[in-house]
């Protein structure tokens, strides 16, 4: 008997089976093998685990946002609640409360460091 593992997706409102997704991306999924993480899944993960994440801003490589991700959608555009501008030229911290970042900035999404 094969377990399936689901997920509901509340940002899109469906339905995500895992090992659908591994065959789409060229697996067969389950049979001991790595099943692939889509890059949705891990925002969502963190997203469903109310994870701080530090976004790398595109073009402004000495900017980055630090806050709990709330939100997101399919362009990648996201929300992030108490959120801090930190700029390493200048070493400071700006708190800047609840934003959203447009998705066409962001270079890199991480938990934040320890």
């Amino acid at each position: 008997m094969e377990v399936i593992s689901r997920a509901t997706n509340r940002a899109f409102g469906r339905l995500v089976d895992i090992n659908n997704m591994a065959s789409l991306a060229g697996g067969r999924g389950g049979g001991g093998r790595k099943v692939m993480t889509m890059p949705i899944q891990l925002i969502f993960r963190f997203l469903q685990s109310k994870s701080v994440v530090r976004i790398w801003l595109y073009e402004q490589t000495h900017v980055k946002m630090e806050g709990q991700l709330i939100g997101f959608d399919e362009y990648m555009n996201v929300v992030l609640d108490n959120a801090v501008e930190l700029d390493s030229r200048t070493n400071t911290e700006k708190a800047l409360g609840r934003i959203m970042l447009r998705g066409e900035n962001i270079t890199l999404v991480q938990l934040k460091p320890n």
